[in-house]
């Protein structure tokens, strides 16, 4: 039996997205996790969104998400609809919401842009602008984000940075728009280590307010670099170096090669000309390394960073 379709909207990087699903509770918790996004919109625009995403319940043995996309795009009415199914658990449907209606804008941006780049990147707030802070797991990228937002910061995200015409976009990923804690990010028992992430009284610390929700100017390029160092400290880095770091760091996107929807080959595209788009970034913004304690050094970062941003 075919279940009714509840609908919401999204908005992201000017774009509105149609989620549609059989399963209301999920709007609930897309309004409740996604607030930043969320908005509620008269038929009319639900009608006119360049964005569908659909997300429909799956049967006892299906397989996962990741195995049942099915990528659909309409030419003339330039509407790119993608079909999830498969069984969920609500964190597991909420996070998959996310992550593909993240994924979604990706194209979108590709249908506008020639030159898109995403990197597996913090991005932080300053004066107007976004700089992205590039490093693997594990670098402190949600911490830094954490102790930047305590000292009066915004962000845009603390783990994907899309890079487009000069602009980075607000890309959620894992939930963390809204509330920050212990349980959603599976730090339990690292107390001390992340304690940013909590108010004076230990409960679990509300940062939407510091969210910034628009595209803004690419502004620069950090390269986190934790390492055993006496004292934090900005540093020039090599070209060589920043290509190589900066590719181990690109998210790029795979699909099933015999796949020829109009998405697949956008996303093939993409791939190839990858390398022309991060030589054109490397020649248009401020770049700069950063040496620091991983253990020792993150409280000090955020007035490090300001610095540099202001020099």
């Amino acid at each position: 039996m075919t279940l009714p379709l509840s609908d919401c909207l999204l908005t992201w990087g000017g774009e509105t997205i149609l989620f549609r699903t059989d399963m209301p509770e999920l709007v609930s918790a897309l309004r409740r996790e996604a607030g930043p996004f969320f908005c509620d919109g008269p038929v009319a625009e639900r009608a006119a969104a360049a964005l569908h995403l659909t997300l429909r319940r799956g049967g006892e043995g299906e397989v996962g998400p990741y195995d049942r996309v099915r990528p659909e795009v309409d030419p003339i009415r330039g509407v790119a609809d993608v079909v999830l199914e498969g069984p969920y658990s609500i964190d597991e449907k909420v996070l998959t919401t996310i992550v593909y209606a993240a994924v979604l804008l990706r194209f979108r941006l590709l249908q506008h842009h020639d030159h898109v780049l995403h990197l597996h990147a913090a991005v932080l707030v300053h004066e107007g602008k976004g700089y992205a802070l590039v490093g693997p797991s594990g670098a402190g990228k949600t911490t830094i984000t954490a102790r930047w937002v305590r000292a009066g910061g915004r962000y845009l995200s603390d783990e994907d940075a899309l890079m487009a015409d000069g602009r980075v976009f607000p890309l959620p990923r894992a939930l963390r728009t809204s509330v920050w804690g212990m349980r959603r990010l599976g730090l339990e028992g690292k107390t001390q280590s992340y304690q940013g992430f909590f108010n004076d009284h230990g409960e679990r610390w509300d940062v939407s307010s510091h969210y910034e929700t628009t595209p803004l100017p690419l502004g620069g390029i950090v390269l986190l670099q934790p390492r055993s160092v006496e004292k934090a400290r900005c540093m020039s880095v090599g070209r060589w170096d920043l290509w190589t770091r900066l590719i181990e760091e690109m998210h790029r996107e795979y699909l099933d090669p015999a796949n020829t929807s109009e998405i697949a080959q956008e996303v093939k595209r993409y791939n190839r000309q990858l390398f022309d788009t991060l030589e054109r970034i490397l020649n248009q913004v401020p770049l700069v390394g950063i040496e620091y304690d991983l253990e020792r050094d993150l409280d000090d970062l955020p007035a490090l960073l300001t610095q540099w941003m202001d020099s």
